[in-house]
């Protein structure tokens, strides 16, 4: 019964996310409340009075996007279209009715203010220790090892806590989660500070995965398909201005591409990317060499086995 039940709880979870994610297109759908079908402005307006409250809400809960997800969707629909919108029946079971009506506010209802576990996440530190050693992924079991003596900032993080590095001799380190080679992923992370040539997230035996580059500070990667004509992929976005920044690297199969604060960057097409199987480093560049050591705060580093478009 417990195996059902979480079952259940993860199709529902995958639903959820499946409303609010870029890869469905919105399509033309029917509202219905009580079995009385609703023009498309009425809905919205029903929706609107529940998900008023989700605006304030965590990255990873029923946030904004989700709500905007369910708003944009039927507000492009043509007002008086009899079809429903299948990825917006979420209730009342994990499976949905075949309709959508007031039943699938009220399962939304229920997910105000509470994490969705994405499936794709598969891995997350949030830096959110107070001391130790270990920084712990809440999402499997890739807990990492601090080296050196980077400081915790309980409350310092741009998501609550932080991690921050000295320059000279702090990293951290996590076993393997992805091999770049293998499909699309994306990873991205919370910074402040740093300088030229200084690396966010690499993994040994590979290359930096998210790095300032040397030219200026900007957002850099130097994930790339094998052989020597591979070239890094840089941006023009300063990320070591002394401000928070979300960077980010998504790999769809085809594109790269560099986002800094959910901004699209930079972007170009490759072949395939060169793979690793090895550990993973924050804060520091591959070989641990001496330049390459973060100086700054990194707060939130998460990686998923899907293109992610913020």
């Amino acid at each position: 019964m417990d195996s059902a039940r979480a079952s259940l709880g993860r199709h529902r979870a995958n639903r959820l996310h499946r409303v609010s994610s870029p890869a469905y297109p919105h399509r033309r759908a029917g509202r219905a409340r009580n079995g009385v079908l609703l023009c498309g402005r009425t809905w919205c307006a029903l929706l609107a009075a529940r998900a008023a409250v989700l605006t304030d809400l965590p990255h990873d809960s029923l946030n904004p996007r989700l709500s905007r997800g369910i708003l944009e969707g039927f507000s492009r629909s043509a007002a008086g279209s009899h079809q429903n919108y299948p990825l917006c029946d979420i209730g009342p079971s994990a499976w949905g009715d075949g309709v959508v009506d007031v039943k699938d506010l009220e399962v939304l209802a229920e997910y105000v203010g509470k994490d969705i576990e994405d499936p794709t996440l598969v891995a997350r530190w949030a830096f959110d220790e107070k001391e130790g050693t270990i920084a712990y992924d809440s999402c499997s079991k890739s807990d990492g090892s601090v080296v050196g003596n980077p400081a915790w900032q309980p409350t310092g993080g741009k998501l609550g806590g932080a991690l921050q590095f000295d320059g000279v001799d702090d990293c951290a380190t996590a076993p393997y989660v992805v091999d770049p080679s293998t499909g699309p992923f994306s990873v991205f992370v919370w910074v402040r500070g740093g300088a030229p040539g200084q690396v966010i997230l690499s993994q040994a035996d590979g290359v930096n995965w998210l790095m300032a580059g040397d030219r200026g500070g900007v957002l850099a990667t130097e994930l790339r398909e094998s052989g020597r004509k591979a070239k890094p992929l840089a941006s023009q976005a300063l990320i070591t201005d002394s401000a928070w920044h979300r960077v980010g690297f998504v790999w769809d199969g085809t594109n790269r591409t560099l986002y800094v604060d959910d901004i699209e960057v930079a972007r170009d097409t490759q072949a395939s990317l060169a793979g690793s199987t090895g550990d993973l480093y924050i804060g520091t560049g591959s070989t641990m060499a001496a330049a390459s050591l973060w100086k700054g705060l990194i707060d939130d580093v998460r990686i998923y086995n899907r293109a992610v478009k913020p």
